[in-house]
């Protein structure tokens, strides 16, 4: 009996053996590339245009298939934060198109039956980073629901990477569109956050009992 021929969890096996081992160099060549020279003038430019306003910067994914309906690609791919030299800002970007490679992006993508050929591709974002002591993320339909009238606000202690990682359970808001009414909240754990520590970003555990008595 030919076991590759039948949809087995063998079959599943080598298949995504096969495509880690591809990833992996597909993974190891972005990383190792150079820019081209108008490219990395480019990029170097705008990144300087934001250093200007901004002690550092986050480099991070995008994608429209990063929340869907029966699957989110949401903190799958790298983030990197507190960018703050050219070199490490170069770097960070290759890193982050790497990471659309990655092996658990892959095993995510078989879970969810996602075909490569259908997934957008993904794109890299910079952005200016703030210090912030709270932070959140909006969708501008309900994500859960489905109801395009509601808006849906995830928010916790420290930088908004602790909310898109998955690190912490956030509070969670469901407003109104048309009058901003608050119809539901709900108090997540946020056990941790990321926060500044002196030159770089950490996970600390979070003490809630201040924050408790402004969400009632």
């Amino acid at each position: 009996m030919d076991l590759l021929s039948k949809p087995t969890a063998l079959q599943a096996f080598f298949h995504i053996t096969i495509c880690s081992q591809q990833n992996k160099t597909f993974q190891k060549k972005i990383k190792e590339a150079s820019f081209p020279l108008q490219m990395e003038a480019e990029l170097l430019s705008s990144f300087q245009s934001l250093r200007k306003t901004y002690p550092s910067v986050a480099v991070r994914s995008s994608s429209v298939a990063e929340d869907l309906e029966g699957a989110s690609f949401a903190g799958q791919y790298e983030t990197y934060l507190n960018i703050k030299t050219n070199e490490e800002f170069l770097q960070a970007v290759k890193e982050c198109w790497s990471s659309y490679f990655a092996a658990r992006v892959t095993e995510y993508k078989e879970e969810m039956n996602e075909n490569e050929e259908e997934m957008p591709l993904m794109a890299v974002v910079v952005q200016g980073l703030i210090h912030s002591d709270v932070s959140g993320v909006i969708f501008s339909e309900n994500p859960v629901s489905g109801k395009t009238n509601e808006m849906m606000l995830t928010a916790s202690y420290g930088l908004g990477e602790a909310i898109v990682s998955g690190l912490v359970t956030p509070d969670t808001f469901i407003v109104d569109k048309e009058n901003f009414s608050i119809e539901k909240k709900t108090l997540g754990a946020k056990k941790s956050c990321k926060l500044f520590l002196s030159k770089r970003v950490s996970s600390r555990s979070q003490y809630r009992r201040k924050w408790l008595a402004s969400f009632a």
